[in-house]
């Protein structure tokens, strides 16, 4: 593949992409057929477009990294194999390691592999990523604390040694549990859109998503998902992609959701969240429906340590913000530790 100059991109949502990905009519990743892993051996940037997409080429074009030294997906066990836990490793295999624990969802983000390569590829030319997923099968009562300790001998298990840890939503409040009970095992912390508590949240969001979940309404379930974590102009332009992600889930992902969405309920981490001392960085969203505003100014207040919060985004704005990734780089540089709290109201919609 002949050389292309660097550029920067929009990634574009997993959930998104995913859908987009699963459409026959996508020619996608260097010309193959959509739905497959990235070819290992393929080195630099494509760009694609594809006028006879299913979705009017509306994506297109964009811009898609792929790695020279390909990159790794496999499943961690634990000790007595009861638990499996899906990862994805790609980037700089010589750099410091970058471990992204992602929030909640109806189906695994494992199915969304090239997305997430694509999305990350300006933190992989420097780290390597390593992408963990929710365990498999999620057993009755399974809480945050659960979900640290599994992470932790995946990371264990990956003898990944010292990371930087990235927690989106359900993740950041995994993230935080690690951070606290393997210190020695975290070279720094990026919370998204999360919290130390659901104070602030909207129980009647968590409420409808766990009605729908009950009824295995995967439609209804995947709309209401996508009204409360998006902005209204993005998700009225995505809207059919966005509720066909929801397409084929199983009985097992309905059960993960519903556990998972208990465990995010429950979590409270103010006793223990000041415990914290490695270096963090908190990026909320203004108008965050999901977990309320409020939860990043008192996350970062509690850390003592630099944020920024999206003014005009909501919950999902680590999928919607053009310079989401550049302000985790700049963190990563060491080059934002003295902002404090700065907001963009000028901001635009990356889509």
């Amino acid at each position: 593949m002949p050389e292309v100059p660097e550029c920067g991109f929009m990634p574009l949502p997993v959930i998104l992409t995913k859908a987009l990905r699963e459409k026959p009519a996508c020619d996608i990743l260097c010309g193959r057929k959509a739905g497959g892993r990235p070819a290992q051996g393929n080195v630099g940037t494509a760009e694609i477009q594809n006028p006879d997409c299913a979705f009017g080429g509306s994506f297109m074009p964009w811009r898609l990294r792929i790695w020279e030294n390909g990159f790794e997906f496999g499943s961690t066990y634990s000790e007595n194999r009861e638990k499996k836990m899906e990862y994805l490793r790609f980037g700089n295999k010589d750099g410091e390691k970058f471990v992204i624990l992602p929030g909640l969802a109806l189906k695994s983000v494992m199915g969304s592999a090239d997305e997430i390569i694509a999305a990350y590829g300006s933190i992989a030319e420097n780290y390597e990523v390593i992408l963990l997923d929710h365990i498999q099968e999620e057993p009755e009562g399974y809480e945050i604390s659960d979900m640290a300790e599994d992470t932790i001998a995946a990371l264990d298990k990956l003898v990944l040694g010292k990371v930087h840890l990235m927690g989106v939503s359900m993740g950041g409040m995994v993230a935080q549990a690690i951070a606290l009970r393997a210190p020695e095992r975290v070279s720094s912390l990026i919370l998204c859109s999360t919290a130390m508590n659901t104070e602030h949240s909207d129980p009647e969001v968590f409420s409808k998503w766990k009605s729908l979940a009950e009824e295995r309404n995967t439609g209804a379930l995947m709309a209401a998902f996508g009204e409360s974590v998006y902005t209204p102009s993005f998700y009225e332009q995505y809207k059919d992609i966005i509720i066909a992600s929801g397409d084929g889930a199983s009985k097992r992902d309905y059960k993960n959701f519903l556990i998972s969405l208990e465990a995010i309920r429950h979590f409270d981490f103010r006793d223990e969240i000041r415990k914290i001392t490695c270096p963090a960085y908190v990026l909320g969203a203004g108008e965050d429906r999901v977990l309320g505003t409020k939860a990043a100014y008192e996350l970062a207040e509690a850390l003592k340590c630099p944020y920024y919060i999206y003014e005009g985004y909501g919950h999902g704005v680590y999928d919607e913000a053009p310079d989401y990734l550049s302000r985790i780089i700049s963190f990563l540089k060491g080059e934002v530790t003295e902002e404090a709290g700065k907001t963009d109201p000028g901001i635009q919609l990356g889509l």
